[in-house]
């Protein structure tokens, strides 16, 4: 563990912590940090996860008054091809994002409020029912208007994890859908499947299969290239 100074955002706009205390790393496998472009991981969970109190980002934040509430939002882009990689050096110019316009063009964190620009519906709130994770009460799961029979025979629960950008699940769940959906391995019947609901707390969260599905290609170096079928386009 070590200390430094710590700063997440622009350099005209950020939130910084000094003698933060974080887990440092001096060697690392190649796989999978040879394909990544960070250098590093800034949690967001429970202080019950971090390694010590004092390495809980969020919380100290709160503690150096940095902010007045242990509060943040996501906004996701639904489609992350418009925007090219340009250099990071200078994405930490607002004066360079200003002038391309990459505001309008970025997902987005959000940390000690609420952007209500971003928000197109109201605020739902779910009690968390665990300490250690983003965990809730999962009512139901639906395809379509088919109910899936787990949730009524036990008792579901949900993690909300921003880490990733895959929904996971028990292989008897995984099956379930497979046998109903049927999707085609080169995703040309997206247009006849159907949405995917999540019932919490009352209220349906629907994932259409444009949402829930992703194509992967393997090249003869055995590399992988991912992309989000558009069920609008001719071919996919």
């Amino acid at each position: 563990m070590v200390k430094d100074r710590v700063c997440i955002g622009s350099s005209e706009n950020n939130l910084c912590l000094d003698d933060f205390l974080f887990l440092s790393a001096f060697e690392m496998s190649e796989n999978p940090f040879k394909e990544v472009e960070f250098d590093g991981i800034i949690g967001l969970g429970f202080p019950q996860l971090s390694m010590s109190p004092d390495a809980n980002f969020l919380d100290s934040l709160v503690k150096s008054n940095k902010i007045s509430q242990k509060l943040f939002a996501f906004y996701f882009r639904k489609n992350m091809d418009l925007v090219e990689n340009p250099n990071l050096g200078e994405l930490n110019s607002e004066e360079y994002i200003e002038k391309n316009d990459f505001k309008s063009k970025f997902s987005e964190l959000m940390i000690g409020g609420i952007d209500f620009t971003k928000i197109g519906s109201k605020i739902n709130f779910v009690n968390v029912i665990s300490k250690k994770y983003w965990e809730v009460k999962l009512d139901n799961i639906y395809y379509g208007s088919y109910k899936l029979p787990f949730c009524q025979e036990n008792y579901c629960t949900a993690i909300i994890d921003t880490g990733t950008s895959t929904i996971g699940g028990p292989k008897i769940l995984y099956n379930s859908f497979e046998r109903l959906a049927k999707i085609d391995q080169d995703c040309k019947n997206l247009n006849k499947l159907k949405n995917i609901s999540f019932e919490i707390n009352g209220n349906l969260y629907e994932l259409e299969p444009k949402d829930y599905s992703i194509k992967i290609k393997a090249t003869e170096d055995n590399k992988f290239s991912f992309s989000v079928p558009d069920d609008n386009a001719d071919e996919q």
